[in-house]
């Protein structure tokens, strides 16, 4: 998963104009990040760590709110410079979704927190996930 999926959580419909910054301080740069996934029908929670390049690009909020590929309607709760807090509600044909994301940072490490509930055919089925990131220095050109 990519960091700017996590935050696509920010995350995870435009309800902004175009480019807005984001508040949440996000120093661009190669970037280490471990993501904990637990489902219901696992007897163990899913661990993934992935280090990437985040660039100013990544920490856009229009690139997770106005985004068209993504069909969900986003809502976001806060974003100042230390948190941002997104709720999402995706249609689906048989229930559709919704989740949460809560994204700390001072700049140079993130953690964060979320979780959706699925509805398919009339089942309610719930996902969490947490994630911690540092930054672990420069992008290499």
């Amino acid at each position: 998963m990519k960091f700017r999926m996590l935050l696509f959580v920010a995350l995870l419909a435009g309800l902004f104009p175009a480019s807005p910054a984001m508040a949440l301080k996000v120093e661009p740069g190669l970037w280490e990040t471990t993501f904990t996934m637990t489902l219901p029908f696992m007897s163990n929670p899913q661990v993934r760590t992935q280090t990437e390049c985040v660039d100013e690009s990544d920490v856009s909020l229009d690139t997770f709110v106005d985004n068209e590929d993504n069909p969900c309607d986003m809502q976001v709760i806060e974003d100042s410079d230390e948190l941002l807090s997104v709720k999402m509600t995706c249609p689906g044909p048989q229930g559709g979704a919704d989740g949460f994301w809560k994204i700390k940072s001072n700049g140079d490490s993130a953690s964060g927190e979320g979780g959706t509930a699925m509805t398919m055919n009339g089942q309610v089925f719930s996902s969490t996930m947490k994630m911690s990131s540092k930054r672990v220095g420069d992008c290499a050109p």
